[in-house]
C-alpha cells in the first residue's frame, strides 16, 4: 500500500482489499475440495497480514508528511523540525522503536523498521511525532484487539511450514479453544469459543471483520 495525502485514500483501498480477502474465506469456509481450502487459506492469511503491515505503515508515513485527515484537515505534528522525507519519518519511528539501531542512519532497508503488525508500535510511532490524529488511531486499534498478532503467527507458518512456526500457532489455537492438533488451514476455518459460546462464523472470518473494523474507525 502506497503513502498517501489523503488518509481516506488509504481507508478506502485497504477495506476494498479486505472485502476481497472476505470472499475468497467464505468461498474457503464453504468449499467440499481440501486442496483449495488449503491454498486459499494460505493465500487468505499471507495476504490478510501482508496487508494490515502495509496498512499501519502507510497511515504512520502518511501522517508524519502531514496528510489529510477524515474532516479534510492536514493532520497536525508537534512543533519543531518536521520530517519532509520518508526517510525522516522513518528515522524518527526506529530511534523510537529500534534503539538497537541508534549506531545507523539512513536510508534504511525494510529489515530495520518497526514491526507494523503489532498495533501499539504504530501508537508510539505516531506518539514521537506527536500527531493529531493519535486518538483516533489508537480507538481504532483496540477494536482489533489482538488479531493481526494472531494472524501474523499463522502467516509465518503458511509461509515457511516449519517445526518452529507451527509450534507457534498452537497456543493460539488453544486459546480460541479449538484443538490445537486441528491443521492450521481448518483450523482457522472453525469458529472460536468465546465465554463459553461459540462463534457464528470462522475464526478466519473474525480476524478479517475484526481488521476491518479497526481500518474503518483508525482514520
Amino acid at each position: 500500500m502506497r503513502v498517501s495525502h489523503d488518509l481516506r485514500v488509504l481507508q478506502r483501498v485497504g477495506i476494498h482489499r479486505l472485502l476481497h480477502l472476505r470472499v475468497i474465506a467464505v468461498e474457503c469456509s464453504l468449499s467440499t475440495s481440501g486442496l483449495f481450502r488449503e491454498l486459499a487459506v494460505t493465500y487468505t492469511v499471507i495476504e490478510l497480514a501482508n496487508l494490515w503491515a502495509s496498512f499501519c505503515r502507510s497511515v504512520f508515513l502518511s501522517t508524519a508528511l502531514r496528510a489529510k485527515d477524515s474532516t479534510g484537515a492536514r493532520v497536525m505534528l508537534r512543533p519543531g523540525p518536521q520530517p519532509r522525507t520518508l526517510d525522516d519519518a522513518l528515522t524518527i519511528a526506529i530511534r523510537r522503536l529500534r534503539p538497537d539501531l541508534d549506531d545507523r542512519a539512513a536510508p534504511w532497508e525494510p529489515r530495520h523498521e518497526p514491526d507494523w503488525v503489532n498495533p501499539h508500535n504504530l501508537r508510539h510511532a505516531l506518539v514521537a511525532i506527536g500527531a493529531s490524529n493519535l486518538a483516533r488511531v489508537s480507538s481504532g486499534l483496540r477494536v482489533c484487539g489482538h488479531s493481526p498478532q494472531d494472524v501474523q503467527l499463522f502467516r509465518n507458518f503458511f509461509a515457511h511450514r516449519g517445526k518452529r512456526s507451527a509450534g507457534r500457532v498452537r497456543p493460539v489455537l488453544a486459546g480460541y479453544l479449538i484443538p490445537p492438533t486441528t491443521r492450521p488451514a481448518v483450523a482457522v476455518l472453525r469458529p472460536a469459543t468465546h465465554l463459553g459460546a461459540a462463534r457464528p462464523q470462522p475464526l478466519l472470518l473474525d480476524w478479517i471483520d475484526d481488521i476491518r473494523n479497526a481500518v474503518g474507525l483508525m482514520i
